[in-house]
């Protein structure tokens, strides 16, 4: 699910995190009424059990997949959640990142509200097609059978996942939408960012095939599997050259799962790949054909273009306005009218298991 992706990226999860400022100093904050549903205020706004245990599952669920534990047997996602790491406790560290998951949504909200922005039918109609689409997918078309996947999931009813849904669509497909349309960046701006950060968006584009020299443990292969390799190579390299189409070269030799699919294309700054490559398309131009050797085996390489300005023009543009909505954002977040009280006895009380 898209929501669901989305969702999981909004919420910045390191488990080396700093310390966990709204699960630690408990003696110095200030809390919310010790009540059985309410987790926390934010500003004026109360934040329930149940829409905190949805942050939270979703923060649980994406540490184990960072960790690589999701989905492996009970007994090792029970010891990651009992042991400390870098001497932060990561039921804390998920706690605190549902938190401000949940602050920085509250806030947009707000901005949304004092703009009188609203869900507009194109919005509704796109919930409505979520909503259906769990029912379809996750449910089997059974309305029953959706209630206990968002409950099972999620921690919350399948309503109360339509509401959480209708206000991430609310602030960040409305509200920070407009805010960053608002920000009318100039060419000035993207000619300026672009010079800044030259060594950033200054890529090349090459295709290659890939003859691997290396075994499944990746260990070098013998002599004279080397040896047939590096003929291959030649071979393919021959072929190339002489007009081959190189994208069915590419479908036929190359060993490359990342890029084959995509006609072996790479797109790469300096120092991304490795050094020889690096070297290799840096130095090439138009027309070029290679033979590059690595630690990964032998590249057949095809130049095919230097990205130009307006070739990344509109991702400096994106990048432009990610960086103030990014830079507005924490402003509001130390904004005491948005300060987090949590009922740290509620929070405390909620497993993460």
């Amino acid at each position: 699910m898209v929501f669901k992706k989305v969702i999981l990226l909004i919420m910045s999860l390191s488990i080396i995190a700093g310390a966990v400022g709204c699960s630690s100093d408990k003696s110095n904050s200030t809390t919310t009424p010790d009540t059985s549903e309410i987790a926390a205020t934010i500003g004026s706004e109360r934040v329930t059990k149940d829409e905190f245990i949805f942050y939270l599952k979703n923060a649980k669920r994406d540490m184990e997949k960072l960790t690589g534990i999701y989905g492996k047997e009970e007994s090792v996602i029970k010891n990651f959640w009992k042991t400390k790491v870098a001497g932060n406790d990561p039921v804390a560290v998920a706690k605190e990142k549902s938190l401000t998951s949940i602050q920085e949504l509250k806030i947009l909200l707000a901005q949304a509200k004092s703009q009188n922005l609203q869900l507009d039918q194109q919005s509704l109609d796109k919930i409505k097609a979520h909503m259906d689409g769990i029912v379809k997918e996750n449910g089997q078309g059974d309305q029953k059978k959706a209630e206990k996947y968002t409950q099972n999931t999620y921690g919350v009813s399948f309503s109360q996942y339509e509401a959480i849904y209708k206000e991430y669509v609310l602030a960040y497909e409305i509200f920070v939408d407009k805010f960053k349309k608002d920000l009318n960046v100039s060419d000035k701006d993207i000619n300026d960012y672009y010079n800044k950060h030259k060594e950033t968006y200054d890529r090349v584009v090459s295709k290659h095939i890939l003859i691997k020299t290396t075994d499944k443990e990746d260990k070098e292969l013998p002599k004279e599997q080397l040896d047939q390799k590096k003929k291959l190579a030649e071979e393919i390299l021959g072929k190339a050259k002489s007009g081959t189409d190189f994208d069915s070269l590419v479908k036929q030799y190359s060993e490359d799962t990342g890029s084959k699919d995509k006609g072996g294309e790479v797109i790469a700054a300096k120092g991304i790949a490795t050094k020889e490559y690096d070297e290799w398309i840096f130095s090439a131009k138009d027309g070029d054909i290679g033979l590059v050797k690595t630690k990964f085996g032998y590249h057949v390489i095809k130049y095919i273009k230097r990205l130009s300005l307006d070739d990344v023009r509109s991702e400096i543009k994106t990048d432009i306005e990610t960086e103030k909505y990014d830079q507005q954002k924490d402003i509001w977040l130390k904004d005491s009218a948005y300060a987090v009280k949590p009922n740290h006895k509620l929070i405390d009380s909620i497993s993460v298991l």
